[in-house]
């Protein structure tokens, strides 16, 4: 598996956990490690993102808040926020490369937001950039 559709997996265990407060994103990750048959690695870079997103929650969603022109939080479609929380982790917690991180945020947007969501995504990232 690529690191694309590891980003993808925690995408969907970490949707799970915007709409329940005490979502365990441990257990799903543990179910859906035998469906999805992930090897070790990419168990592990799954479990990364999940654990460093809820873990670095508040930070994040701060960060975003700061960085969205003529939004608010509440407005956001909730694809598009996991999109975002998942990359602006990667962006202030992971080394990898800055470039790499909005090319696959973009294509998540893609797959799971609604047709303006690549745009707004690309733009909101873009923002966070030139203010790192």
């Amino acid at each position: 598996m690529s690191r694309k559709i590891a980003r993808e997996k925690a995408y969907q265990v970490l949707f799970g956990a915007i709409f329940d407060g005490d979502y365990d994103y441990k257990l799903s990750l543990d179910e859906m490690q035998k469906e999805w048959k992930l090897n070790d690695s990419d168990f592990a870079f799954v479990n990364e993102i999940c654990k460093g997103v809820q873990e670095n929650k508040d930070e994040l969603l701060s960060v975003l808040s700061k960085n969205l022109k003529g939004y608010q939080l509440s407005q956001l479609y909730q694809s598009d926020k996991v999109v975002l929380l998942i990359a602006l982790y990667e962006l202030l917690h992971t080394k990898t490369p800055q470039k790499v991180v909005v090319n696959e945020a973009i294509e998540i947007s893609k797959i799971y937001g609604i047709e303006k969501s690549p745009k707004f995504v690309n733009g909101v990232l873009s923002g966070v950039l030139k203010n790192l």
